[in-house]
């Protein structure tokens, strides 16, 4: 397997990291069609895949070393350091997973980045394809919060490490057939709580932010429990059935700027 830090853009594009998600959701989504009865959109699916091709071969090739290189820069600022071992690497876990969930609640309540999120939840389905279509923007800020771990003393590469394994995580919870899993649903983030994220309607709506453990929404006040399965997905306005990756990108902000067109030419001209 090619190294990505040494890799060349040719190298990188086709790169296991790139290929092997794409491959696996068509897998799933052809074995729930076949087997299981499930509703599969193949050509939502192609459209996802190619956000995330896109998006994360431009991030690998341009800007993931340079990235690296500023958290890096933020251990001389560090107020203590933790050596690598087992009990490290769990507790950077849970404060990488942390600082995910305020990150990610940020991100549905400020209005210019929700813009940018709002492109992971306009898909009107989900399953596990959803999880690849990433906004452009967001690898280019997400990594901010992965400061605070580096700042508290863990080694960037276990911060990074542990922030990949969490989306990891978050691949597997986008779907919408995994039925509730008992005993666990009180303590991890399920695909039950994760339709909750993405169901349409009023009530689920901004709830469940979790990454990986569903504590910090208990903790917190976001939390909803799935009282029923939701029969539509999506980000109300900014929903839609394009397979055009570019317009599912830039339709968010068309609807923002006219909004904002519309709101200024009702104010009150200046005296």
């Amino acid at each position: 397997m090619v190294s990505i830090a040494n890799a060349t853009p040719l190298e990188i594009i086709s790169h296991p990291l790139l290929i092997e998600p794409i491959l696996l959701v068509f897998l799933v989504a052809w074995i729930e069609k076949r087997f299981l009865g499930a509703k599969r959109d193949f050509k939502e699916i192609w459209a996802n895949s190619m956000i995330y091709w896109l998006g994360f071969s431009v991030y690998l090739i341009f800007f993931n070393k340079l990235i690296y290189s500023a958290l890096k820069y933020f251990e001389h600022f560090r107020i203590t350091t933790f050596q690598e071992q087992i009990s490290t690497w769990i507790i950077c876990y849970f404060v990488v997973d942390f600082f995910y969930y305020w990150r990610h609640r940020i991100q549905h309540n400020s209005r210019l980045m929700w813009i940018d999120h709002s492109v992971h939840h306009s898909s009107t389905t989900l399953d596990m394809s959803t999880a690849l279509r990433l906004p452009w923007a967001m690898a280019y800020y997400a990594w901010v919060s992965l400061i605070p771990p580096v700042l508290l003393g863990f080694p960037t590469q276990i911060v990074v490490l542990c922030f990949y394994v969490n989306l990891v995580y978050q691949f597997l919870i986008h779907h919408d057939r995994v039925p509730k899993l008992g005993w666990l649903e009180w303590f991890l983030n399920t695909p039950s709580h994760h339709r909750v994220h993405h169901g349409h309607c009023k009530k689920y709506f901004h709830k469940n932010f979790a990454g990986t453990f569903i504590i910090w929404d208990r903790l917190f006040g976001t939390f909803q429990e799935e009282e029923e399965i939701p029969h539509e997905y999506g980000a109300r306005q900014y929903s839609m059935t394009s397979k055009n990756p570019f317009y599912i990108h830039i339709k968010p902000l068309l609807i923002y700027l006219k909004e904002k067109a519309k709101t200024d030419s009702h104010s009150p001209s200046p005296q």
